[in-house]
Parts: structure tokens; sequence; C-alpha cells
């Protein structure tokens, strides 16, 4: 990892955390298991999202024949809150997709993004130890979906 990236990181962690008011997370916080489809990959570009500029961090592909489904151990029980911002741009093939929440394998909700919208997901994960996503495409083609935050904090 280059030098920019680490302050990069570093700068992002300590906005986060001043947003939020509580501390980032360090990544030994969960240890996360792809179970179905495919691996997430960098991408720090922007993306338009309902004709506005976004900047992902990273992507996923997501096909009509295999939902994606992650898995994460939470090896940190300060850890009180996942956050996540997920988008599918203006230029899609995905015209609705859906993610499910598992916590400790029991299902907590599911939150339906269309092409052109980000969601913004915020789960309590106080007393559990696992968190499940899983993502499938509910109209169109196989694509990219993007993650623009993804993160697990801890209140003081």
């Amino acid at each position: 990892m280059n030098i920019n990236k680490v302050i990069l990181t570093a700068l992002l962690s300590t906005i986060f955390s001043a947003i939020l008011n509580s501390p980032v997370i360090a990544n030994q916080v969960s240890n996360c298991t792809l179970i179905s489809g495919s691996k997430s990959e960098n991408y720090e570009k922007p993306i338009s999202v309902n004709n506005q500029i976004e900047l992902s961090f990273s992507k996923a592909y997501l096909s009509t024949e295999e939902e994606r489904k992650m898995s994460c151990d939470l090896l940190s029980f300060n850890t009180d809150t996942w956050i996540g911002r997920i988008g599918i741009p203006d230029e899609s093939k995905i015209s609705v997709a859906q993610v499910s929440i598992y916590l400790d394998d029991e299902f907590q909700t599911t939150t339906t993004i269309f092409k052109g919208e980000i969601i913004e997901l915020k789960v309590d994960l106080n007393k559990h130890k696992n968190i499940t996503w899983q993502y499938q495409i509910n109209v169109g083609e196989a694509d990219y979906i993007y993650f623009l935050q993804w993160g697990f904090f801890a209140l003081l």
C-alpha cells in the first residue's frame, strides 16, 4: 500500500469518526467470507447516480443466475454498528436489486435498490456475533453494484 493510500485512509477514518462522533474500528474487527457470487474489487472512481457524481471505493458483479452472499464473524464486541452506502449507477443493466441482511443467521431486513439510487443502511450489531449480506438482481441483467461506504463502528 503506498503512502498516499495510507494517508487517505487515516484521513477518511478521522472524518467518519468526527461525523459519527465515534471511532472507526480497525479491519481486524471482522473475519469475512464470500459464500457465493463474485469477489468485490477495488474501484476508486466516480460513478453517476441520479445524475450526481458519487465516489465509489469498490464494486461487485451481480449475476442473474446466482445471488452474492458474504458473511462476517464479528471478532470484537466493541463493534456497535455497521454502516453502508450502496448504489446502482444510472447506466447500469440492473434495474432493481435487493439486499437482505441477517444477524446470527436470523433474517433482519430486506431493502430494494433501483437503478440510479443509493441506499444507506445502518445495522445495530450489539450482542451479535455474525452479519451476512445477500444481494440479488430482481429486474435487469448482470452488472455491478457499487459500494460508497462500508464500515464497522463503535461508540465510546
